[in-house]
């Protein structure tokens, strides 16, 4: 996107959309990794499991959201989950098991 600096000048700016929960993730990312200019030793695993979780709670979080808002619009008569939407539920719902 180009930003209107002024009448005669326009800079490239880059726009970046994140959920609450991958901001949360940069942050916990950030301050374990930063301190450590070798690397992070010990925490690599625990940060993988942990940015493992974040993914899986995001995607939930996505499909909470997608059945809240076909709920409402099953009442108002406006839309139908498709089937490969169930299909996704069912296999999320599956590893959780």
């Amino acid at each position: 996107i180009l930003f209107e600096r002024s009448k005669t000048e326009k800079i490239p700016v880059e726009i970046q959309v994140r959920t609450i929960l991958e901001e949360a993730w940069s942050e916990i990312d950030h301050m374990v990794r930063y301190p450590y200019k070798d690397g992070h030793g010990v925490y690599a695993p625990y940060l993988s499991i942990l940015n493992q979780l974040i993914a899986q709670a995001d995607e939930i979080s996505s499909f909470i959201n997608l059945l809240k808002s076909d709920d409402h619009q099953q009442k108002t008569g406006t839309r139908q989950i498709q089937r490969k939407e169930w299909e996704a539920i069912a296999d999320i719902h599956e590893q959780l098991n």
